[in-house]
């Protein structure tokens, strides 16, 4: 489930990968810039209580869900974490997927159609930047000499589309595909 890769271009690094990355960079090249993921995105069990399945569920980079339509769940789920380490005092560029795609064995998709992402603090699904694709940046932030300063946390939304009830959906699954985070190093 993990996949990663580094280019350098120029004088900047760009390390990008999907939740279960750990993009480093080659020993030859002697640069301590690298991404680690801390925790994957999880939606926990989403309830319905009515055919077909509709509606929302919205997890927020602060691990809180709230659902819409006929779905329902406990509320809590748990947002990705990525810390990114590199020179204190550098200010990098953040890119995402603005969506991805769920699958489960033997068929079915999920649509992850909105990705949320903040910085430092794990905000509401509301106040959190929307993902905007791997060429767009939507965050600029300093590192920071404290790690725990450089976090980055991920939410956002999926839309069951009423046909693919019950099982287990995966963004590493046949049919499915994963979002990306793209960090770019001075």
């Amino acid at each position: 489930m993990a996949t990663a890769a580094i280019h350098s271009t120029s004088s900047r690094l760009i390390c990008y990968g999907w939740l279960g990355l750990s993009c480093l960079a080659a020993p030859s090249m002697a640069l301590a810039q690298s991404l680690n993921n801390l925790d994957n995105m999880a939606f926990g069990v989403i309830d319905y209580n009515a055919q077909p399945p509709t509606g929302t569920a919205r997890l927020g980079p602060n691990g809180s869900i709230a659902y819409s339509g006929n779905l329902d769940g406990d509320g809590s789920g748990t947002a990705a974490r990525i810390e990114m380490v590199g020179t204190t005092g550098d200010t990098v560029e953040v890119r995402c997927s603005a969506s991805a795609t769920l699958a489960r064995s033997g068929g079915g998709t999920l649509a992850f159609d909105v990705i949320k992402i903040s910085h430092n603090i794990p905000q509401s699904y509301s106040a959190a930047t929307d993902c905007a694709g791997l060429t767009t940046t939507v965050l600029n932030p300093v590192l920071s000499a404290t790690a725990s300063e450089n976090i980055l946390y991920l939410g956002g939304q999926l839309n069951p589309d009423g046909n693919n009830v019950g099982g287990t959906f995966r963004t590493n699954i046949s049919g499915g595909a994963p979002f990306k985070v793209r960090v770019v190093f001075p």
